[in-house]
């Protein structure tokens, strides 16, 4: 697949894992505005939302000629794991996890958990 020289932007937009009505219907507001705005303008729009679909929707992307929006739903408690975890890294590690549980966000380490430990 070549490159084109075609501006690409990627807006990722974190899907609100907490079950509070008014971030989910900030999530739908703000995907539709930045989908709507895109359209305004005229830059065509590309809506990831299946980890199956980026290789395809990142080509057509590509393909097009113009500036593209590529809205990539992610899971915001997803780990990034560096090559090599240090001790420094787990200790900080731990001290979220220690000052979430303290400050009554334990639902936040059971959603972490089950976004990477039960996949």
């Amino acid at each position: 697949m070549s490159i084109r020289t075609a501006a690409v932007t990627v807006a990722i937009l974190a899907r609100p894992t907490r079950g509070q009505a008014y971030q989910k219907a900030a999530y739908r507001v703000l995907a539709t505005i930045i989908g709507a705005m895109a359209k305004a303008i005229g830059i065509k729009g590309v809506r990831i939302e299946d980890p199956a679909e980026v290789q395809e929707k990142l080509a057509e992307a590509l393909a097009h000629p113009g500036p593209v929006l590529i809205d990539a739903v992610v899971n915001r408690m997803e780990l990034a794991m560096p090559p090599k975890v240090t001790a420094e890294m787990a200790k900080g590690f731990t001290l979220y996890m220690l000052k979430a549980v303290l400050n009554g966000r334990a639902d936040e380490i059971v959603e972490l958990a089950r976004s990477n430990l039960l996949r």
